[in-house]
């Protein structure tokens, strides 16, 4: 059984290519490229846009107009990301963000953030001796008390301060360190002094000996005697001794 009346309807069945009967049928597909204007389109290619995102937003496919026939739904082409929820984009990328991050997840090439600058500077590693927690570098060069005491602070110490019998015994090593025979009867320069204050010795961060190893009758307090320097010989003691005149040197800052 076929339409003769030249209708909407029948003009559309006619282009579709359908025929109604009164048996139950199943609706055939229509190549969309062989025209028509009630062909509907495959439901593989479908976008499952969202809606508001400019497109169909998801609707079933309309049957091209013919009545009796409903809607046929068609299932979305694979899952929706519920994480693109920023501008209703649809699957290709749409307007739902530029693609740098996924569900908050920062890009994996992004750069990590440099530590914050403390301002303090960052020790350089101990090239000479340790003992309990300081650094200790030997110097054999010859050079005045002073000018020892600035190359330790452009170092990033000072010359060593001497705490304990240990630690004394630890700096009488100091000629090997050095290269020089031992028992000789030179001196090495600590940073004991009293130059700023006659007959009170004080290391360089201004505390006083708590802790000394005098030789026999030392300090003497000779006129211009302010230093003091730990001599090679039998004794390994201590002698104040001329500002001006040259030693070696040792300076000790903390690990």
């Amino acid at each position: 059984m076929s339409f003769s009346k030249a209708s909407a309807f029948g003009v559309a069945l006619v282009v579709s290519g359908c025929t109604l009967a009164t048996d139950p049928f199943e609706p055939t597909w229509i190549d969309p490229s062989e025209g028509g204007a009630g062909a509907p389109e495959q439901p593989d290619i479908v976008d499952p846009a969202p809606s508001g995102s400019g497109g169909a937003g998801g609707s079933p496919v309309s049957n091209g107009g013919n009545e009796g026939i409903g809607d046929v739904p068609l299932d979305p082409v694979g899952p929706v990301d519920p994480t693109d929820a920023q501008g209703g984009g649809g699957p290709e990328g749409g307007a739902g963000g530029s693609g740098a991050s996924v569900g908050g997840v920062a890009d994996a090439d992004t750069p990590e953030a440099p530590p914050p600058d403390t301002g303090e500077p960052t020790p350089e590693p101990c090239t000479g001796s340790t003992f309990e927690g300081s650094c200790y570098e030997f110097v054999a060069e010859r050079v005045a008390w002073s000018v020892a005491e600035e190359a330790c602070v452009a170092w990033g110490g000072q010359l060593a301060s001497v705490g304990s019998l240990e630690e004394d015994a630890f700096l009488g090593a100091w000629p090997v360190n050095v290269g020089v025979p031992a028992g000789d009867g030179t001196g090495i320069w600590l940073g004991a002094t009293d130059a700023l204050l006659e007959n009170q010795f004080l290391w360089p961060d201004n505390t006083p000996l708590a802790f000394a190893s005098w030789a026999a009758n030392q300090p003497d307090n000779g006129v211009g005697l302010d230093c003091v320097e730990k001599r090679n010989d039998a004794t390994a003691l201590w002698y104040d001794r001329r500002c001006t005149d040259l030693n070696p040197y040792v300076c000790e800052r903390g690990l």
